[in-house]
């Protein structure tokens, strides 16, 4: 079931959404092709552009700014529109704005250009997905670091929080994420789906433990959106 956000429910001071979306902080949000990732990033940012609650964690208002590295906004408004049915929430109360054009993260004039080109200063801006968010390859050379100064300074000159999603590897012989990167986040979301099933599991770490949430995808239109499992 989803819940309204009520009265007084606002996390502390320093999350977005609480214990999850650390204000102004990097977020990254992981998992393997196929395990609803796109789905998670685009109902966390439209939790916090409504204010409601993000399946139980209290959530701070604020507009967001969704990047589609991949493209597709026609697709990307479907699945706002579906996330909008299913948690009855008007379009136009949601303080959110899609980027189709991909931001390249390790290229500095693409960075300011982006800065100039928010209208306002959102409370969280999504990147999705990294690598189609980088102009060149994020595991060679010196470019993990270009992304980290890149996303640092959309931090800093728009003082917002910001989110990369991103594709685990698959074989054993590819690269895992640069641990610069692992490094830098303030939270680590891991997203798990059995081959066989519906439902998504996010992981959240927290120190040595782990917390899960369940998420189950239910049709609306002609996307889908996520619930509670």
């Amino acid at each position: 079931m989803i819940e309204d956000v009520k009265p007084g429910s606002a996390p502390d001071e320093g999350w977005l959404i609480h214990d999850l979306v650390a204000d102004r902080g990097m977020t990254l949000l992981l998992g393997l092709p196929n395990t609803f990732k796109s789905f998670i990033a685009l109902d966390i940012a439209l939790s916090i552009a409504s204010g409601r609650s993000f399946h139980g964690h209290p959530t701070t208002q604020g507009g967001v700014c969704f990047v589609s590295g991949q493209g597709a906004l026609n697709r990307l408004s479907q699945r706002v529109q579906s996330w909008c049915a299913v948690n009855n929430v008007p379009h136009e109360e949601l303080d959110v704005s899609l980027v189709e054009e991909s931001v390249h993260l390790d290229v500095e004039q693409d960075v300011t250009r982006f800065i100039r080109s928010i209208p306002s200063s959102p409370s969280l801006v999504v990147f999705d997905t990294l690598s189609a968010c980088m102009e060149n390859n994020l595991w060679t050379g010196g470019n993990v670091e270009k992304a980290i100064k890149g996303y640092r300074a959309i931090q800093t000159d728009c003082e917002t929080a910001v989110m990369l999603v991103q594709y685990e590897m698959i074989r054993p012989d590819e690269p895992r994420l640069p641990q610069k990167l692992l490094d830098d986040s303030k939270m680590i979301l891991t997203v798990t789906r059995p081959r066989d099933e519906k439902s998504a599991t996010m992981r959240v770490a927290n120190g040595s433990s782990w917390r899960e949430i369940s998420l189950l995808p239910v049709k609306s239109g002609s996307s889908i959106a996520l619930v509670t499992a």
